[in-house]
């Protein structure tokens, strides 16, 4: 007689291999996001963020026996990042033409700030190469939404001084996380922005010349600071008048005559007149460093009035506005 004897196969689910087990990744920064396009005067501080995932979770949690519980619940982990600069600087820094031995105002200083939206959502700034707040990691794929903002932030005081000319910043996200907290990766991304050419003067007052007394002209002058970023200081003035003849010529205007008067420009404070002024542009060259230059002047503004027009003139008072425009050369 043959006897069946029934076999009782109990079939367990093997463990995940460690490497999918304990789980962490940084998807892609992308690098779209911190494209900040061209910036000029008047756009003010600069602030750019980028969205993607950080997963952190363990796939292997202890099984739970018996049935129905054969496989591991999958359970979120804590993870840290930090962010750094792949130049050879300790600091966040976006340089000119991507030259990293750029100083002064041919870098950018700015913010990296950090924050997980399916966690604590709030901005943590974040120090050079230093790792910041424990956040809770999402499953693979972040399937709940990606959790990870990066921010770039650029203060204005940055941009206005910077020379002109393109600027990026190479960085990278370093991370660990899974059940081990050993588990690392990492991402590198980039941030781009390109600032325009950017005059400034500044420093200008009134000239009076007050009653005038025979027997000299009346001259004044007026030292002040022109700015310009771009990588030799050049600028092109044009000194203009709503009393300025086709030619060219200045006159003061009263209420029954006008009086004739020179305009002088020199792009430095040493004494002497300089250059005559006219209908056309006069060539200088400014401070591309500060765009206060610093507090110390470097143009100058000369004007002079005969005193024999004066004498010739009617009683009255005598004024004139100037127009000075200055563009980048």
């Amino acid at each position: 007689m043959i006897r069946v004897v029934p076999i009782l196969l109990l079939l367990l689910t093997a463990p995940s291999k460690a490497g999918e087990a304990d789980y962490f990744n940084i998807y892609n920064v992308p690098n779209s996001s911190f494209n900040f396009g061209t910036w000029s005067i008047g756009m003010g501080a600069q602030s750019r963020i980028a969205t993607f995932c950080i997963a952190s979770a363990n796939y292997n949690n202890a099984f739970t026996l018996p049935p129905p519980a054969l496989t591991p619940t999958p359970v979120h982990e804590n993870y840290q990042v930090k962010t750094l600069s792949r130049y050879s600087v300790s600091g966040y820094y976006f340089f000119l033409d991507r030259n990293d031995s750029n100083t002064g105002n041919a870098r950018m200083s700015f913010t990296m700030e950090h924050r997980d939206t399916l966690d604590s959502n709030i901005w943590n700034t974040m120090s050079h190469d230093a790792y910041g707040l424990n956040q809770d990691g999402q499953f693979k794929g972040c399937k709940d939404g990606k959790n990870g903002r990066l921010r770039i932030s650029i203060p204005v005081a940055q941009l206005e001084n910077a020379r002109a000319g393109p600027y990026r910043a190479k960085l990278r996200i370093e991370g660990y996380g899974g059940s081990s907290q050993t588990v690392t990766d990492s991402d590198n991304f980039k941030a781009d922005i390109t600032i325009s050419d950017i005059v400034r003067v500044s420093g200008l007052t009134d000239i009076p010349f007050g009653i005038h007394t025979p027997g000299s002209d009346r001259t004044a002058e007026r030292t002040f600071c022109v700015y310009s970023n771009n990588d030799a200081g050049g600028y092109s003035i044009t000194i203009s008048s709503p009393n300025q003849d086709g030619g060219g010529n200045f006159f003061l205007n009263g209420t029954a005559d006008a009086i004739p008067y020179d305009v002088y420009f020199k792009d430095n404070t040493t004494a002497g007149f300089g250059t005559q002024v006219g209908a056309s542009p006069i060539a200088g060259t400014g401070n591309n460093a500060a765009s206060n230059c610093s507090n110390v002047d470097n143009a100058k503004i000369s004007v002079n009035v005969n005193d024999t027009e004066i004498v010739e003139s009617k009683t009255g008072t005598y004024s004139d506005t100037l127009t000075i425009l200055v563009a980048p050369n």
